[in-house]
Order: structure tokens, then sequence, then C-alpha cells
């Protein structure tokens, strides 16, 4: 049967911290090509030119970021930020984004999407 609708693959990485002091970088790797340190503040630009400059990425992306807010938490401008990384049609079944960190955060991954 035809697909009459296809939603593009969507993959979100999100920073938190248990005590609300985040800090430190991390490393995004797609397709076994990886970004340099990326500050745990990076912005969506940023980040976005940093995965568009994986050759196995190169373009088709748009990333944006937003603060996340846990209400269970006192908030404070350290909770975190999630990154949402729109891949476009030539990434229709895009391998997963894996992120490493020096520790000095939590990550976690998220998709949907896709077909």
């Amino acid at each position: 049967a035809p697909v009459l609708y296809s939603q593009n693959e969507v993959q979100t990485i999100t920073t938190s911290s248990t005590n609300n002091q985040l800090g430190g970088t991390f490393i995004v790797k797609y397709d076994s090509h990886a970004t340099p340190a990326l500050s745990y503040q990076i912005s969506a630009s940023d980040m976005e030119a940093e995965l568009r400059a994986l050759p196995t990425i190169s373009g088709d992306i748009r990333v944006m970021r937003k603060e996340r807010v846990d209400l269970d938490v006192q908030a404070t401008s350290n909770i975190g930020h999630i990154w949402t990384v729109h891949f476009g049609k030539s990434h229709q079944n895009a391998k997963d984004l894996e992120v490493s960190t020096d520790g000095g955060a939590s990550f976690s991954l998220e998709e949907s999407g896709g077909t």
C-alpha cells in the first residue's frame, strides 16, 4: 500500500542536572563521525553548524533549542536544555545520534518519525 504521509525523522538531545550544577562538554556522533567537544549551553545555530560539518549529515537538518523545565524541582537557569534535530527528506531513515560526555552532565536521546 502506498504511504500517504511520511513524517521526517526528529531526534532530541536533553541535558539535565540533579543538583542544578550543569556544566561541561559533550560530543555528538552520527554514523561514526563526531563533532568536537560542544559546550553544555551550545546554541541551536552552532549545534546545527557542527552537525552539518559532519560528512555523514552535511546538510538537510534543522536544530532548535529550548530550556528544559522540571516542575518537580525548583526552577533555576541551570536545569538544562533540549535540542531538537529535524532531519530532512534525504535522511528519512536517519541513524541514531549518539552522545558522550565528560561526566559533567547527563544526557538522553529520543527519536520520533521517519519511515
